[in-house]
């Protein structure tokens, strides 16, 4: 029994550890880039935005630790950040959650990974926007569910 503890407990560990690759990946692809605006959010950011919300709005981004964002309309840019975003996730083995295209007009997909035994809990959720001319990646980690995102992302 306390073998299989350590070794769940070691298990955890690593896959909390290996659930932010994608992020330090997308960072070092893109921060360096004067054409790709990038923009972190941290957890106490993110709080104090929220902090006059009602509390049911409180509870769901709570567990939201930071974001980032990627965002280009730089032609080479965009292509770059196509190609390396793309290989990114396909890298980090994240899910693909749920996509959408509108007309020839962009296309949005959400990847995410699952929260090591929690169910509809995710510790890393990507959202992958792209436009005619324009891509924009945000990069959400911590333990949030779906609905976190939505509410985070439409205020």
């Amino acid at each position: 029994m306390k073998r299989l503890l350590i070794l769940s407990l070691i298990t955890t560990i690593f896959l909390s550890a290996a659930a932010d690759t994608s992020g330090v990946n997308m960072f070092s692809a893109f921060s360096h880039n004067k054409d790709i605006e990038s923009v972190y959010i941290g957890k106490a950011m993110i709080e104090s935005a929220f902090a006059q919300s009602d509390s049911a709005t409180i509870e769901l981004i709570k567990g939201i630790d930071y974001v980032a964002i990627y965002s280009s309309s730089d032609k080479a840019s965009v292509h770059t950040m196509r190609t390396d975003g793309f290989r990114i996730i396909q890298d980090s083995d994240l899910d693909l959650i749920v996509s959408t295209k509108e007309d020839d007009s962009g296309a949005v997909a959400i990847y995410g990974r699952p929260y090591p035994g929690e169910s509809g809990m995710f510790s890393q959720i990507v959202m992958f926007i792209t436009g005619n001319k324009t891509v924009t990646i945000m990069n959400f980690g911590g333990k949030m569910d779906l609905k976190a995102i939505t509410t985070l992302y439409t205020n």
